[in-house]
């Protein structure tokens, strides 16, 4: 049997950003997505960090009985992923023995290092959420291909229902906390889909403090498509992950 496709979401978004996606993935693979704590209907987790969130995902894992599996993180989603991968080739005793990480999948991930969002910028998002214009105002900012009216909304309303403590730890702490050590240790192939045009992530962020700092990373570059690559796109996204 074909390994699990197990899907993580971005910042703001929630296990139905991916629906679009599960559309053309093939019907004999299994294929999970999680809402993240705090995020869709998911409650949040006591004093955050990456390494929690890492250990979530890793329980969600157990108790659906996933065993071999591929991971696909988006953005936000990428860099708790390098850091599940990275407790894998730790033999961390929070891996379930059960469950086995085959390859990872990085989608316009957030870097092992630091992203890089203005501090001003993460003061406006902190300010102004939730409010449904701000949301739309980041939707906007953050897809090339613009999103259809049934996106849009979906794209707004996962964001707004995203709780206030997880909106502050990314912005405050996640997205700034660097997992570059743990991801130098991952040992499964590691494959990186970027957007050239991205506007929220460039491309020179992704090869300098992703693909430089994770073995067997390979780079897949596409053009003319934004940061929700997973909505705007969903046909080059799924048929990318169907070749991991």
């Amino acid at each position: 049997m074909a390994p699990a496709i197990v899907l993580l979401h971005y910042f703001g978004g929630s296990s139905e950003s991916w629906q679009y996606v599960r559309k053309y993935l093939p019907d004999d693979r299994q294929v999970v997505t999680f809402d993240l704590p705090g995020f869709g209907r998911s409650p949040m987790i006591p004093d955050p960090s990456i390494r929690d969130y890492s250990i979530w995902v890793w329980e969600q894992l157990k108790l659906r009985s996933i065993g071999r599996f591929v991971l696909v993180g988006h953005s936000m989603g990428g860099k708790i992923a390098m850091d599940m991968a990275s407790m894998q080739s730790s033999a961390s005793t929070e891996v379930p023995r059960t469950c086995r990480l085959q390859g990872l999948g990085l989608i316009a991930p957030s870097p092992a290092t630091r992203e890089p969002m203005p501090e001003s910028k993460k003061d406006k998002l902190e300010a102004t959420h939730p409010s449904v214009t701000a949301a739309q105002e980041m939707i906007d900012e953050s897809a090339v291909i613009p999103l259809s009216e049934r996106r849009r909304l979906l794209a707004v309303q996962t964001n707004l229902m995203t709780e206030s403590t997880a909106w502050r730890w990314w912005l405050r702490k996640g997205m700034d906390h660097s997992i570059a050590t743990a991801a130098s240790t991952i040992d499964v192939p590691v494959a990186i889909l970027a957007s050239e045009d991205d506007p929220v992530i460039p491309i020179a962020n992704i090869r300098r403090d992703v693909v430089n700092r994770v073995p067997r990373a390979s780079l897949t570059v596409v053009s003319s498509v934004g940061h929700l690559m997973p909505m705007e796109d969903e046909r080059l996204v799924a048929d990318w992950i169907v070749g991991l």
